[in-house]
């Protein structure tokens, strides 16, 4: 069984849950389910802003570039080893309006150890669009490929993938202490073997900033994650399973919604193999978003 190759090829696609990461891994399959925000405005404390904002989105379009990097401890048997990766992409996003939102990403990069991907000729640069409404989806201009697509297919949906974070929408009035949730249920396709991701996203706006005049709102997320995935290998029936949790600040335009900036960590703790060998894997990633001029 290809153990080792194939646990890269797994974590190199769950940078930040769900960052996908080399060639050589199989596409995951581009649809993701968000139940649309259940804003709870909380009662503030006493002497807190009371102050409310109705963000007013523009088609405005951001170049966000996203870099994210993690560094991977690995336990089989008694041998422990240490490996790192990391993805950079720099994506044209154009605003979310009543819950819908497209992006063009230009640059996918990944790097795992010394190893770098620079992706480019004949898969990007690659244009996708979505929903944050109920019920809501990721759509990609193409039709969606297989878990035996070839490996530019592949590149394609992970270049996709890396710009999650910006997926999100924000409830129509928000003021210091509104809390709101989404939940998404993903599905890749690694050699074959389909793995299923859940996670729970919990935002929370803890606090506003003046910058240039211009209010600005920070928002704190918390993301519970779970993978599961089951399938044949070479004969061998194989399993992985992994459980995770990551927080994101994000610094957001009272005016208009869009992200600012955002930055945050995440930790997730991964099992894999089969009836002859068992890997443990522990990740932890950190991931940086910001606007450039491009």
């Amino acid at each position: 069984m290809r153990a080792p190759s194939f646990l890269r090829s797994l974590v190199g696609a769950l940078v930040l849950a769900v960052v996908a990461g080399v060639s050589a891994c199989r596409p995951p399959v581009p649809e993701q389910v968000l139940r649309s925000p259940a804003p709870t405005p909380a009662k503030p404390p006493l002497g807190a802003h009371a102050e409310w904002w109705t963000p007013r989105a523009n088609d405005d379009s951001i170049t966000f570039v996203i870099d994210a990097t993690s560094v991977l401890h690995v336990f089989q048997d008694t041998v422990a080893r240490t490996d790192s990766i990391s993805a950079h992409t720099e994506v044209l996003w154009r605003g979310v309006t009543a819950g819908r939102f497209s992006g063009r990403v230009a640059v996918f990069a990944t790097r795992m150890g010394n190893t770098t991907a620079l992706f480019s000729s004949g898969a990007l640069p690659v244009t996708f669009s979505g929903d944050a409404r109920t019920p809501a989806s990721v759509r990609l201009a193409s039709p969606a490929p297989s878990c035996m697509a070839p490996a530019p297919a592949a590149t394609v949906a992970a270049a996709i993938y890396s710009t999650r974070d910006l997926w999100f929408r924000l409830p129509d009035t928000l003021r210091i202490g509104t809390v709101w949730q989404d939940t998404a249920t993903m599905v890749q396709c690694r050699d074959g073997i389909p793995l299923r991701l859940n996670s729970v996203r919990s935002y929370r706006v803890t606090q506003t900033e003046s910058v240039a005049a211009a209010v600005v709102l920070v928002i704190t997320r918390d993301q519970h994650l779970t993978l599961t995935g089951r399938g044949d290998q070479w004969g061998e029936e194989v399993a992985a399973d992994g459980a995770g949790n990551s927080q994101m600040t994000f610094r957001v335009s009272a005016a208009t919604g869009a992200v600012i900036t955002a930055e945050g960590t995440g930790v997730l703790e991964l099992r894999f193999g089969g009836t002859r060998r068992m890997q443990r894997v522990r990740q932890t990633t950190v991931t940086r978003i910001h606007r450039t001029l491009k």
